[in-house]
């Protein structure tokens, strides 16, 4: 573990500079990190000559508009007449990125969404690619907020928060059943759509998966001396180069600091860019006073205890050595559901003490403490 610091500490001066290039939002950062002394695998001097501008037309769909791009690809709203009619979310390799391993990484993409067949997974169409054999992939179109920016829209109980959350999870938990680490799990990856009247979180963007063989290897042998992700919600192991190989528990950790912000214990744009593992202590859960998470009505007295109780399990899922955290997305949802079910049962014993005891002086007692309890 002293070794794996030493290596984190080396990259804070390169952490920190994405940190204050990106927008304020944590999730902004996707552009991969070279290691010292080495060249990046997608900088300029190693760029195949860029590809052709992108047509309006990728096989049968029709590009409507632009929906965003990254390091990874651009991705465009677009539309196929037939032989259905459909909308879908096109993603393609994005212009000028025509180098030989971001084109690897596009192919590990296409096999990592084929794989997955859960409906909080984003599903994949159809795949091809251009007269300049440029790849593009055809998906499901989700139309709907990011995670955190839906819980405050609709002012979301900490309860209803954390079911999404479970969702999430679970969907997590089915990609690795397949041998997929999905390598960039963040709030924004995550869009809350509504299916037959209820909140379906999807997990989308498998731009960073990774395909199990002997471990979860890069697309490319040659990319282990490259970091590739989302600095602040990375687990430790992800930053040591020539180091461990990722596996699950990587995906648990992310996992770990986007339930962290649901439960208000770090701000989702306080810019904490590795922060929260980079120091040599033990983890620790610190409320954030400067935290101003809304819970909405429902947040009551029972929903502050479950809040307080889930703490160790951010402690758990975020431990800096993996052999320490939480072993697996479906524990983590696991112990996400358990706590919820306690509350809710300990709250329902207490009105129903409340009803038994009614038109007593004791009836009237615990009535007063169910309802605060419940209020």
């Amino acid at each position: 573990m002293t070794r794996l610091l030493a290596k984190a500490a080396a990259l804070l001066p390169f952490l920190f500079a994405a940190a204050s290039a990106a927008p304020a939002s944590s999730s902004a950062t996707r552009a991969p990190l070279a290691a010292p002394g080495r060249r990046d695998a997608a900088s300029p001097e190693t760029l195949a000559p860029a590809a052709p501008q992108a047509p309006r037309e990728f096989g049968p769909y029709r590009v409507l508009r632009k929906l965003g791009s990254g390091g990874m690809g651009t991705v465009y709203l677009a539309e196929s007449q037939s032989p259905v009619r459909r909308r879908v979310a096109l993603k393609t390799v994005g212009e000028g990125l025509f180098a030989p391993s971001l084109m690897r990484q596009f192919a590990v993409e296409q096999q990592a969404l084929a794989l997955a067949e859960h409906p909080g997974v984003a599903r994949l169409y159809e795949c091809g690619a251009d007269e300049h054999g440029r790849p593009w992939l055809a998906m499901e179109w989700v139309d709907g907020e990011p995670l955190l920016a839906y819980c405050e829209r609709r002012e979301l109980a900490l309860d209803e928060r954390l079911e999404l959350f479970v969702q999430l999870a679970r969907s997590v938990e089915h990609l690795h059943s397949r041998g997929v680490l999905h390598g960039d799990l963040k709030p924004d990856n995550v869009l809350v759509t509504e299916r037959d009247g209820a909140p379906r979180a999807v997990l989308i963007d498998l731009g960073l998966a990774r395909l199990r063989g002997a471990a979860f290897e890069p697309a490319n042998p040659d990319d282990t001396e490259l970091v590739m992700g989302t600095p602040a919600f990375m687990a430790p192991e992800h930053f040591a180069f020539g180091g461990p190989q990722l596996d699950e528990r990587a995906d648990v950790f992310s996992l770990g600091v986007v339930l962290r912000q649901i439960l208000g214990l770090q701000r989702a744009d306080s810019g904490e860019v590795g922060a929260h593992w980079l120091q040599p202590q033990a983890p620790r859960v610190v409320q954030n006073e400067s935290a101003t998470v809304h819970f909405g009505q429902r947040h009551s007295r029972w929903l502050r205890r479950l809040r307080s109780g889930l703490e160790a399990a951010v402690v758990r899922a975020t431990a800096l050595a993996r052999e320490q955290r939480t072993s697996s997305a479906g524990e983590l949802a696991r112990q996400v559901e358990g706590a919820i079910s306690r509350e809710k049962q300990r709250a329902e014993k207490l009105a129903n003490w409340a009803r038994i005891g009614l038109g007593s002086a004791l009836g009237a007692a615990l009535a007063a403490v169910a309802s605060a309890a419940l209020a």
